[in-house]
């Protein structure tokens, strides 16, 4: 698909009008108010080998059942070849979302504070105000400690009988949640039409309590809290939405962001938004609309990358007007020289609230991918008090 922003246009605040139909809304804003989106020309990303080839050996076995559900899968990408004009285009799409390349088996994020707010200067174009006051202005309890491990469906199970038959897709672990050292303990099932397990440990109580999830995020008490990383990282139950395919379109994408670390440049006493390259990708629009859930499940329309199945831009309906979200990516080569994609930064704008965003806070974080196992213990309740780290 040909760009309409060739390599070498700079795209600011002054001609973001001639490019917003390719700009996802998020990064619009940051544009809007000061960031400078040098288009580099796009490069190929390659999966991981190991990948590439469970994909050719066990993708012609998977299935959609009589209610799209699929079915027989293994390992790699479950969908390799989408056909645009097929009428289960869109569901195909959302489980290669899910199980993409790049969806880590192990994620661990210990950060002394997983967010930042800013607010924009009105006084002072380009000028950021830190805001952390309000960082968690929704209270939804965003955690700062995050472990999440998956069970089933990894290059890493293929040969492990103890993993081979568990009904368990992952487990994940919450720690430092909102104000108050609370955490949070969830369990992910493959059957589609099995309950996640949930359970919280408020601080004010000192007890688990648990609770079933339909396994949808972000919805109308948990927003930001869970959609940033998650829609990253951990893209929600696809057996929880019914999609269609809007489309595809060139997407402006930030794929390999310099080797910084966020789209804002900090100084002592001022921040802006500074200078990322980024690329013009195919990308394919998906309108994701819940099943009945109790958990009120948002309607959200996502930008996926045709070659990688990265989030290239999300819009959340909360509201009327949606909550926007962009990721930003950096690519980061392995011991063995493979390239990975690993999450930067990402951009969280909510609709009530303007001149204001959310921005991770990658940069004091420790351990984010591939770690050691826990123990099982972590994401068992009945085996220990409350006792994060």
């Amino acid at each position: 698909m040909a760009s309409s922003a060739p390599p070498g246009t700079v795209i600011d605040r002054g001609n973001l009008a001639q490019f917003s139909g390719m700009v996802p809304s998020a990064m619009a804003f940051a544009i809007d108010n000061g960031l400078a989106a040098r288009v580099v020309a796009a490069r190929p990303i390659a999966w991981p080998r190991a990948y590439q080839d469970a994909t050719e050996h066990y993708s012609a076995q998977v299935r959609l059942d009589s209610q799209g559900a699929m079915q027989n899968y293994v390992a790699g990408l479950p969908f390799p070849i989408i056909d645009s004009a097929d009428p289960n285009a869109a569901v195909k799409i959302a489980y290669d979302w899910h199980w993409g390349p790049f969806i880590p088996s192990e994620l661990r994020l210990s950060a002394m504070q997983k967010t930042r707010a800013w607010v924009v200067n009105s006084s002072a174009p380009g000028a950021l105000t830190e805001d952390d006051s309000h960082r968690d202005f929704r209270n939804e309890g965003s955690c700062d400690q995050i472990v999440i491990m998956r069970f089933m469906h990894t290059l890493r199970d293929l040969a492990d009988a103890h993993h081979r038959d568990s009904p368990v897709e992952f487990k994940q672990r919450g720690n430092y949640c909102g104000p108050e050292p609370s955490s949070y303990i969830m369990i992910q099932y493959l059957d589609p039409d099995r309950s996640s397990d949930a359970w919280f440990f408020p601080s004010a109580i000192r007890r688990w309590r648990r609770m079933k999830w339909k396994g949808g995020y972000p919805h109308q008490s948990c927003t930001y809290a869970c959609a940033q990383l998650w829609w990253e990282y951990v893209p929600p139950k696809t057996e929880a939405y019914t999609y269609k395919l809007l489309g595809e379109q060139p997407m402006l994408a930030c794929m390999d962001a310099n080797g910084g670390r966020t789209a804002i440049v900090r100084r002592q006493n001022s921040a802006k938004f500074g200078d990322l390259d980024c690329e013009v990708r195919s990308a394919w629009v998906l309108r994701m609309t819940p099943r009945a859930a109790p958990e009120s499940i948002l309607p959200a329309n996502v930008f996926l990358d045709k070659e990688t199945y990265l989030l290239l831009g999300a819009q959340f309906y909360r509201d009327a007007a949606p909550d926007t979200l962009v990721p930003i990516w950096s690519r980061v080569a392995s011991q063995t020289g493979e390239i990975g994609m690993e999450l930067s930064d990402d951009l969280y704008v909510p609709s009530d609230r303007p001149g204001f965003f959310l921005s991770l806070n990658l940069s004091e974080e420790t351990g984010m991918l591939d770690f050691d196992p826990p123990s099982n213990n972590l994401f068992n309740p009945r085996a220990q008090g409350y006792e994060p780290h």
